[in-house]
């Protein structure tokens, strides 16, 4: 009973977690080992592995408040190395993170480690909520929204117990228990997360169209599927800053090409109805007219001679090209994955579509 009641302590607990977390953060460096967010999953790694060895140093005999401010620094690393994580330039990113590091280590420098008056001051402390609340806001709207409120809510906790010396002896244990409480729940969403991906992309290589139609609308859904595959990736692995900033230029590059549809957060939207409406509407006028019409309302210019599955491709081209310099296509774990099985599933069933005409 006694050896139970010291597991269940929340450092051993802490510990666990954060090992957990270690295991499917390796998982995923290796899956975008190819890619510029291969960077932010290393100081992941680096976080984990550190913090992890500090509360199971804290679970056999106590580290000092020191120690833990140190693994407080290290899991806020790569939230910084996040806002770099695109070519050129992902490698030399590692200077800031670790200017940051520097930056934030500084208190420990100023203060005896075993000071039991070790607190945090105001400037630092705001330097690190505010890391911590951006990175949160990054993801917040991605499907790892819930991972990430779970690591902020800890981080939270442990920032709050270093800059409230007076109160630390009533608030060590509750932050130890809440720090835990993070720390599980965004194991357990995250393993839920990953199952659910892998699920989502076997089931994607069985698309009804492909099974049931060997004309042009197979390829249709193929394209748009590899569209929403390779969206949501940048979407979720990047966060809201790159992903809106992808919008924008791969926005910018469809209406130039004149394709109609939208890049919304959720995925391409190419809402038929007001694109008919629009092409209905603009069938009469003058080309010129119609591409300054677009051009003053900053909307696409309708195309009304193109097939569905041409300006899907098209798009799925536009996507692949703004995408590079963050993953590479065929470098990208899900989509490269999904692409090679759907697409050998066209050329199996033979058709004269572009996507297969260009493969």
């Amino acid at each position: 009973m006694e050896q139970l009641d010291l597991l269940l302590q929340p450092a051993w607990l802490v510990a666990a977690a954060l090992l957990a977390l270690l295991g499917v953060a390796l998982g995923s460096t290796w899956r975008w080992r190819q890619s510029a967010l291969f960077h932010a999953w290393i100081w992941a790694g680096v976080a984990l592995l550190a913090n992890g060895v500090i509360w199971l140093a804290q679970a056999r005999d106590g580290v000092s408040l020191a120690a833990r401010y140190a693994g407080l620094v290290l899991a806020l690393c790569p939230s910084i190395a996040v806002l770099g994580a695109r070519q050129p330039g992902a490698a030399a990113w590692h200077f800031v993170v670790v200017g940051f590091a520097a930056l934030a280590a500084l208190p420990l420098l100023e203060q005896p480690w075993r000071s039991p008056e070790w607190h945090l001051d105001a400037p630092r402390s705001l330097l690190l909520s505010a890391v911590m609340v951006i990175s949160w806001l990054n993801y917040l709207p991605t499907r790892l929204a819930w991972v990430i409120s779970g690591l902020a809510w800890s981080v939270g906790w442990q920032l709050t117990l270093l800059v409230s010396p007076q109160q630390r002896n009533a608030l060590l244990p509750v932050a130890d228990w809440c720090t835990a409480a993070g720390l599980w729940w965004a194991t357990l969403n995250s393993m839920v997360w990953t199952c659910a991906a892998r699920m989502r992309q076997r089931g994607r290589t069985h698309l009804p169209t492909l099974a049931q139609h060997s004309e042009c609308d197979a390829p249709t859904a193929v394209e748009l599927e590899l569209i929403h595959v390779l969206w949501h990736e940048i979407r979720d692995g990047w966060g809201l800053v790159w992903a809106w900033r992808v919008r924008e230029l791969a926005q910018s590059a469809a209406r130039h090409a004149r394709l109609p549809g939208e890049l919304r957060w959720s995925g391409l939207c190419c809402a038929s109805e007001s694109s008919d409406f629009q092409r209905a509407a603009t069938d009469d006028l003058p080309a010129t007219r119609t591409a300054k019409a677009a051009a003053e309302s900053d909307a696409p210019v309708p195309v009304s001679s193109a097939e569905p599955s041409q300006v899907l491709w098209k798009w799925l081209q536009i996507m692949e090209a703004v995408t590079r310099r963050f993953a590479p296509p065929s470098h990208a774990p899900t989509y490269a994955w999904i692409r090679e099985h759907l697409l050998s599933a066209q050329r199996d069933g033979g058709s004269d579509c572009p996507t297969r005409r260009q493969q």
